[in-house]
């Protein structure tokens, strides 16, 4: 995903700064762990702070990816290598967009003797006719490797394009709705990406991951040096003046009713933003 997606997000947000500034520790290489694991509610700004996270981190250091892990386009892992395929940029899509093209494979004949072979084909037999000096070539292909193959080759393509990049680049990902990946995309994330990362595979990629459930997989000790996992908060009180005031430009004014309902939810960013909205529609009504 480029930076356009989030400029409306970029001026409205505010607070987060211990999060911010952990992120910029890992981005930096000033802290060891490489996974930086986001937990909250719904609407406790998950994805509104994914977001400020990619705009904290200049294109120029890195290639980056934001995937939404509940949406319909990643219904499966190799819907993920694709979508990774088709927005991270530098050598890392230029590796998979190979792997993507050979993975079909093709065939080339002239005759029977001269068979060549490309990508991910599987030949059963090659039936060659000889009619009035002609040969008359009969082809029946099957990839006994199918779905998984596929997978594995756009894994190793991902990989590939990690050990390519320069030494002042790092790949990021930014894996929004954890709890909502289908169990193959669950399961390739975990078992072969972090745990990969967690091994010291891919020192120059760094995974952001939010979801509303536990991260089950952070309980063995061993993820302890690898991985950070952060429970996110409400917002202060401070935090919620600056947005109603400085960003929204709201009237001040309503800002202790909105205060005390705000009170009963925990502070939750998206019932402030909620909150702003209503207000501005209103002012709006009233002023036409």
């Amino acid at each position: 995903m480029n930076g356009t997606r989030f400029e409306p997000i970029k001026h409205e947000f505010v607070d987060r700064e211990p999060e911010r500034g952990r992120y910029g520790a890992i981005a930096c290489g000033q802290d060891q762990q490489r996974i930086f694991c986001l937990q909250a509610e719904d609407g406790w700004g998950k994805s509104w702070l994914l977001a400020r996270l990619y705009l904290d981190t200049p294109d120029q250091k890195c290639f980056k990816v934001v995937i939404d892990l509940g949406s319909t386009k990643v219904k499966d892992e190799e819907a993920l290598l694709e979508n990774i395929a088709e927005e991270m940029g530098g050598p890392i899509s230029e590796h998979m967009a190979e792997a993507m093209e050979t993975s079909a494979g093709k065939i080339d004949i002239k005759s029977e003797r001269d068979t060549i072979i490309h990508g991910d084909v599987a030949i059963n037999k090659v039936v060659v006719n000889h009619q009035g000096g002609s040969d008359h070539l009969s082809v029946e292909l099957q990839d006994p490797h199918g779905y998984g193959y596929r997978v594995r080759n756009l894994t190793r393509a991902f990989i590939a394009g990690l050990e390519a990049l320069p030494p002042s680049k790092q790949a990021i990902l930014f894996l929004d709705r954890f709890e909502k990946a289908t169990k193959p995309t669950r399961d390739w994330l975990v078992d072969q990406l972090l745990t990969g990362m967690r091994d010291g595979e891919f020192p120059n990629l760094i995974a952001v991951v939010a979801s509303t459930q536990p991260f089950d997989f952070l309980e063995a000790r061993e993820w302890r040096y690898t991985a950070v996992h952060q429970h996110l908060q409400g917002l202060p009180e401070d935090a919620v003046r600056e947005y109603w005031v400085q960003k929204r430009r709201l009237p001040e004014g309503d800002l202790q009713t909105i205060l005390k309902l705000l009170r009963t939810g925990g502070f939750s960013p998206s019932a402030l933003s909620n909150f702003a909205d209503m207000i501005e529609q209103t002012t709006a009504t009233n002023q036409a």
